[in-house]
């Protein structure tokens, strides 16, 4: 379905000309972007990262009339010149995980750039869900800069991703829109814990008793139905190597711990201790580099 509806937009480009209707142009050039960017990420190896290229491309393609000012689409239509770069921050950001080095790090910059720009559109009193999700994939990228950002600068970075994790979770909200405020709060105490471990004691301590909480708030919605689902996001330090891990699990395996405790009203002593169980079972599981 998707090849079909790529087919489908390259041959409604040869109809929707960029110097007839520019504007219809770049909304099919975006469209085909978005299309072959699904392709990309169902798509393993060279040929997903051909296909992610692609669409980075067509998501380009799509602005360019805009930025050289063939036409003002940013005032002619301003949610679809915010659509626009999100489709084109979101691209960027598929590509830029799957990138390593100099140029992975080039491609999340842009996604941000892209978020940062849709955000003067989807503001928050206009569009709230679509500013949550747009902060939502901004952390997510300044987060992703981070850990391939030593020093100082990824030290800010991881500060810039909690400041948009905050302002989706504050958007989204514990009762208008349940679980994604629970996965932003999950994002939230990930980003927490590995600043943390950037600073100082005194500041670590604070930091990691907001990760806490975070864990909480997502816990307080995931379900222990839905505990399998998510348990490995709670927990990313449990499956990167090379790091301390006295540091990185403690907490997380308090949280998991209490959790089950607190599901399991009848015999809380025992739900804490399959909760510990569970947690010691994923030490031991293998991890892989």
């Amino acid at each position: 379905m998707l090849a079909q509806a790529v087919t489908a937009y390259l041959s409604a480009l040869e109809v929707f000309t960029r110097e007839e209707n520019p504007e219809v142009w770049a909304l099919v050039q975006s469209n085909l972007g978005v299309a072959l960017r699904e392709q990309g990420v169902r798509t393993i190896g060279g040929g997903g990262m051909e296909l992610l290229a692609q669409a980075v491309a067509a998501c380009r393609s799509a602005l360019e009339a805009d930025l050289r000012q063939e036409f003002d689409l940013r005032k002619e239509s301003p949610e679809q010149w915010g659509m626009l770069h999100n489709n084109l921050g979101v691209a960027c950001q598929e590509q830029g995980f799957r990138t390593e080095g100099a140029n992975g790090t080039d491609l999340l910059v842009q996604a941000a750039i892209a978020y940062r720009s849709a955000l003067e559109v989807f503001t928050l009193e206009q569009f709230p869900e679509c500013f949550a999700m747009l902060q939502n994939n901004l952390g997510i990228v300044l987060q992703e800069q981070a850990r391939r950002t030593a020093n100082a600068m990824g030290t800010e970075l991881l500060a810039q991703a909690v400041v948009a994790y905050r302002n989706a979770s504050t958007a989204f909200g514990r009762e208008q829109i349940p679980r994604q405020w629970a996965m932003v709060n999950q994002h939230l105490g990930v980003a927490l814990e590995e600043q943390a471990l950037r600073v100082d004691d005194s500041k670590a301590q604070e930091l990691s008793a907001q990760a806490v909480v975070s864990y909480r708030n997502a816990l307080s919605v995931y379900t222990i139905k839905e505990f399998r689902s998510v348990v490995s996001p709670l927990f990313p330090s449990l499956f990167r190597p090379n790091v301390f891990w006295g540091q990185r699990i403690l907490l997380p395996l308090m949280v998991l711990a209490t959790a089950l405790a607190n599901a399991w009203p009848v015999h809380p002593a025992l739900g804490r201790s399959i909760g510990w169980c569970f947690a010691f079972t994923i030490l031991a599981a293998p991890i892989s580099a």
